[in-house]
């Protein structure tokens, strides 16, 4: 007799299918299923399986752009949840300080490049 797959592992092995077959598009909350589903990889070797497969279709686009980034570019599940937690620890200690996002900017960018370079981002850190 058959026994059927919880509903959270065909969720998984959806979403890597779809990783698999170079889709660009993932809603955030099936991110970390794709990330957990190739857990055994690196990041460099999902990018060179994503770049290789996705080379051979007609259409491939930039994936730089795309929520398939994330799984490219972030080694594991936990990751998200460290920028989510860094993402609202900044945006409190600027509420604390009556700042907003734009005004934080604007006071690191201290060369008015209109980016940030690693030291003034470790700075405002």
């Amino acid at each position: 007799k058959f026994n059927a797959a919880p509903s959270s592992q065909v969720a998984l092995a959806g979403e890597c299918f779809r990783f698999l077959d170079c889709q660009t598009h993932f809603e955030d909350f099936n991110i970390p299923l794709v990330l957990r589903g190739l857990d055994g990889n690196s990041t460099f070797q999902r990018l060179k399986f994503y770049e290789a497969v996705g080379n051979c279709r007609r259409r491939f686009g930039r994936w730089q752009d795309a929520a398939v980034s994330k799984v490219l570019q972030l080694e594991r599940d936990l990751d998200l949840i460290t920028q989510a937690s860094l993402s609202v620890r900044i945006r409190e200690a600027l509420a604390g300080r009556s700042m907003t996002i734009r005004s934080a900017f604007d006071t690191f960018d201290v060369d008015e490049a209109g980016a940030l370079d690693p030291v003034q981002t470790w700075a405002a850190l």
